[in-house]
């Protein structure tokens, strides 16, 4: 078996796109391999989501610790807890960027899976699909990325101020 080389690979493709598609066929191709595409970018922003918000448990953790009081509550305490996270993010942020990427794969076809259930319940698939697919990508980014980055940050922070003893707002 011979080496494969990229440039054949792009000459196939664009052999294939050219000649072998006509405009409609291009035209959907293009939707789906940008709908793949941004699934992928939701799908690692989720992972990306639960490693900030471990990062910003343990960072809370840290500075009420340091502080004997909740971050939010004493004077300085915001930057504490800021100077934690970036040295947390220094560690945890970059070089932790391969294993993101590994765990991102398989949870790409469970993220599309997810995101396919959502938009066959959608009402805009019949009369606009395009927009439905927009639609169920912006709800599953909400919901799921945003849901789940606030659980993890409050939630792993509220364990923390267990272990810690520091109440996780002060009063």
């Amino acid at each position: 078996m011979r080496e494969a080389n990229i440039h054949e690979l792009v000459e196939l493709s664009k052999f294939f796109w050219t000649q072998n598609m006509n405009e409609v066929q291009r035209r959907e191709t293009f939707v789906v391999m940008i709908y793949l595409g941004a699934v992928l970018v939701l799908a690692y922003n989720f992972v990306a989501n639960i490693n900030a918000g471990l990062v910003n448990a343990a960072a809370w953790h840290m500075a009420s610790v340091k502080l004997g009081a909740s971050p939010l509550t004493v004077a300085g305490g915001l930057d504490t807890f800021l100077k934690a996270q970036r040295t947390l993010d220094l560690v945890f942020g970059g070089p932790f960027l391969p294993c993101r990427v590994a765990i991102t794969i398989p949870i790409f076809f469970n993220y599309q899976h997810w995101i396919r259930w959502l938009v066959a319940r959608l009402p805009l698939r019949g009369r606009y699909p395009i927009l439905n697919r927009i639609a169920s990508l912006l709800i599953m980014w909400i919901v799921v990325n945003l849901v789940t980055y606030s659980a993890v940050s409050v939630g792993f922070a509220w364990l923390a101020s267990l272990f810690s003893g520091v109440s996780l707002i002060s009063r």
